[in-house]
């Protein structure tokens, strides 16, 4: 009986002192957060116009005509290539020749990388988020011409994570 009477007051006393609240310390709470890694650039001026061309010249904007942004919230690293020549006839996309041209870029000291057609190269690597990287264009222009239809490209840059 005496068992039976000390388990009931024992049972008593756990219902009557929560145990738990006794023993719990304050809780703390951890607030967590993410931010996703944003890839972005903008270009500025977005085009350019060589206008008339001289047979067997090399035609440039200046090093700092073009501004890249990186609009990203990390370094980026980024790659140029074009779409070769279009026009009613058009340009043969490659080194100096009769109706053949290209495209080389500079980022202040010279022009000396060539834009690839159907293709792309390193053009600025490492760029800090939220940085800025001016750059230009040079047309390496044809030998001579054999028509005089007005040839466009499209020269594009891609962004992607360092």
């Amino acid at each position: 009986m005496k068992k039976t009477l000390l388990a009931i007051l024992m049972a008593l006393a756990l219902v009557v002192i929560p145990v738990g609240s006794a023993l719990a310390a304050n809780p703390e709470e951890v607030t967590v957060t993410a931010t996703p890694s944003f890839l972005g650039i903008e270009n500025s001026p977005s085009n350019f116009d060589f206008d008339t061309v001289v047979a067997n010249t090399d035609e440039n904007t200046t090093e700092t005509w073009f501004t890249l942004t990186n609009v990203s919230n990390v370094a980026i690293n980024t790659t140029i290539g074009c779409n070769g020549w279009s026009g009613t006839q058009f340009w043969t996309y490659g080194p100096s020749d009769v109706d053949t041209g290209q495209l080389s870029f500079g980022t202040g000291s010279g022009y000396t990388t060539v834009v690839p057609s159907g293709s792309t190269v390193a053009f600025v690597s490492g760029m800090v988020a939220y940085a800025t990287q001016s750059w230009g264009l040079e047309l390496d222009a044809p030998l001579s011409f054999t028509h005089g239809y007005v040839q466009t490209t499209i020269v594009t840059i891609t962004a992607s994570a360092s």
